[in-house]
């Protein structure tokens, strides 16, 4: 399961900025509310927001994930 903080330290932006990214894209998801906030998100759901907000920076912590998801990117 992927938090919006996972989202902001892959980016290197404000957790408030990757929020209103990702607002966007939550439409496409099954079983979204418009009423509720989505917190966690899966593993086919991350690799989705990625690919939609575009490619992240290279840094320690996404080597990290690249090591335990090597799919993810």
């Amino acid at each position: 399961m992927f938090k919006v903080q996972d989202f902001a330290n892959i980016f290197c932006v404000g957790k408030k900025t990757i929020e209103r990214k990702i607002q966007q894209i939550n439409p496409l998801f099954k079983n979204f509310d418009k009423k509720k906030r989505k917190h966690n998100y899966t593993f086919e759901e991350a690799k989705i927001v990625i690919n939609l907000i575009g490619i992240p920076p290279q840094n320690d912590f996404n080597r990290q994930l690249v090591l335990n998801y090597p799919n993810l990117f």
